[in-house]
């Protein structure tokens, strides 16, 4: 089936690098605050971290009291990002099967960075497609207002 599918991007004022160290971070996951209905991330631990990134699985711990697993499938400092989300709550399952969050990181001036998120949302069926495009929207504002946050507090440093 089919993904849904939405892009955030944003410039940033730091390099690509920088961002990354933040990414990998789990302890500054939880500034994620969600949106409307949908819940903000408490916290995140490393379950497993490899030396090469790839393979290493986070254990997320959502502001309601749920949790899902991310785990990186590409790595490449400073350029891009993979990850898949997936071992979602009763709740969600029903509906989504796994997310995919790709980061990308392009030079886009002195010390800035253009951050492109993209996710890929995959429903469990066509019947659920619909109310996964209803969580869809709100996630997406719920990612546009964390890259904006992120670039604030970065522009900053």
């Amino acid at each position: 089936m089919n993904p849904i599918q939405f892009t955030v991007k944003k410039t940033v004022k730091t390099s690509a690098q920088e961002i990354c160290e933040k990414v990998l971070d789990v302890t500054t996951w939880s500034s994620f605050d969600g949106h409307g209905v949908l819940p903000g991330i408490e916290k995140a631990e490393y379950e497993e971290r490899t030396d090469e990134m790839i393979g290493s699985r986070i254990r997320v711990t959502n502001s309601d009291g749920t949790q899902h697993l991310e785990e990186i499938l590409e790595w490449e400092a400073g350029k891009k990002l993979i990850m898949k989300m997936s071992e979602f709550p009763p709740s969600l399952s029903y509906i989504a099967t796994h997310f995919i969050e790709q980061w990308n990181f392009k030079k886009s001036g002195e010390n800035e960075t253009l951050v492109t998120r993209k996710f890929q949302l995959y429903p469990t069926s066509f019947l659920t497609r619909m109310l996964l495009g209803q969580i869809a929207a709100l996630f997406e504002k719920a990612v546009e207002r964390h890259l904006d946050e992120m670039a604030n507090d970065m522009s900053k440093n």
